[in-house]
């Protein structure tokens, strides 16, 4: 079993997830309140392709947040300062 341990994001990673990964409406207003809402957006259209989108949703999700990068280096960022893998 994997234990998961939270790191401080560093002001640099929340400054590039904010300014280029982070979704916003026309007028600069976040939609995405936190890095997983950003994490969770992807899952979710990830999970689109699938047959059964709701148990892939929360699979993405989960392995997201576990270390996997689908989307490369756009989360990892994120997820490199987010959590190291102990």
């Amino acid at each position: 079993m994997l234990n998961t341990v939270k790191l401080p994001l560093q002001p640099s990673s929340e400054t590039i997830w904010d300014s280029k990964h982070r979704l916003k409406d026309e007028h600069g207003t976040p939609i995405d309140v936190t890095r997983e809402d950003t994490l969770l957006r992807v899952a979710k259209a990830l999970s689109l392709q699938e047959k059964d989108p709701a148990f892939w949703e929360t699979k993405f999700f989960e392995i997201m947040t576990r270390g996997c990068i689908p989307a490369g280096r756009i989360l990892s960022v994120y997820l490199a300062s987010a959590s190291v893998l102990s």
